[in-house]
């Protein structure tokens, strides 16, 4: 019994993080359109805008990442970098 509150706590545990990690996914993926935006209304050169612009970098969560995040909670898995990067 003891077992099987466990498991199923570490079950809703991990759906709950993945759940968490989409949600800020999401939620970057739209500040990083405005951001990019902002920039592209600033600056007309090409060149100019690739060196001024941040991209977003993600890793998406599997299908059975809640059974194993792995060092997904350890190490970044998003990051905004530049073409200097």
């Amino acid at each position: 019994l003891c077992s099987l509150v466990l498991s199923g706590f570490a079950i809703y545990s991990g759906l709950s993080e993945v759940s968490a990690q989409q949600q800020t996914i999401e939620r970057l993926k739209a500040a990083d359109q405005s951001d990019r935006a902002k920039v592209q209304k600033k600056q007309s050169d090409a060149g100019m805008l690739a060196y001024y612009s941040f991209h977003l970098t993600y890793s998406q969560p599997s299908n059975l990442a809640f059974a194993a995040l792995g060092e997904r909670d350890i190490f970044p898995w998003k990051h905004r970098i530049n073409l200097l990067a």
